[in-house]
């Protein structure tokens, strides 16, 4: 079973500003892997990370982004390995600076980015694709092309959902985060269609 879920790290030393943008609230209860509808935890280097379920959490809605990127800069990812669909973004100051994503349901090559990206956004673009062609390309049984939005994120942040990151925790394990909005799995604004979907 793969993964369905979004995350999003924001720079600041202020957690609370964080989550008092969400709506949420930190509990007690611990969440090492992330397994709960919601969690967060600080990490090295004043990044504040909340992980949600699905991958069309409200925490990386447009509307959250903008006001998360006037704290700081805010990087958010989409990861739904049931389609092998990713996507990377970063905002800052209310606007979006940068995109990266990967659709397999287009093509397992596919990878469209803009914006003023990272140095590191070639490297890596250059490495996977070509793992990839070397697998075998659009017949391959894997799709290397789908981790260059994740692994872009992870060099910034050091969060990647699919790896040990707990040397990058700064302040103990993660925490379940609720809030007033909380449904089964997500939190939903009223929105037709994410900027993300694809199908």
């Amino acid at each position: 079973m793969g993964f369905s879920l979004s995350w999003v790290a924001v720079k600041t030393e202020n957690q609370d500003a964080v989550l008092e943008t969400l709506g949420f609230t930190a509990t007690t209860e611990t969440d090492e892997y992330f397994e709960s509808d919601l969690a967060g935890v600080a990490l090295r280097d004043d990044w504040y990370l909340v992980v949600g379920q699905g991958s069309n959490n409200l925490i990386i809605a447009k509307e959250s982004l903008a006001e998360l990127s006037r704290i700081g800069m805010a990087i958010a990812c989409s990861v739904e390995e049931h389609v092998m669909a990713s996507s990377a973004e970063c905002w800052f100051a209310g606007e979006k600076r940068w995109q990266v994503t990967h659709n397999a349901q287009e093509s397992r090559m596919n990878l469209t980015a803009e914006g003023q990206l990272p140095a590191r956004f070639e490297t890596l673009k250059v490495q996977y694709l070509a793992d990839q062609a070397e697998d075998g390309g659009e017949s391959a049984d894997v799709d290397h092309v789908f981790e260059v939005p994740l692994a872009l994120a992870s060099t910034l942040v050091g969060f990647k959902h699919d790896e040990d990151c707990s040397d990058v925790f700064a302040n103990g394990l993660p925490v379940v985060l609720s809030g007033s909005h909380e449904s089964e799995a997500t939190f939903t604004f009223e929105i037709k269609k994410p900027w993300w979907k694809f199908w």
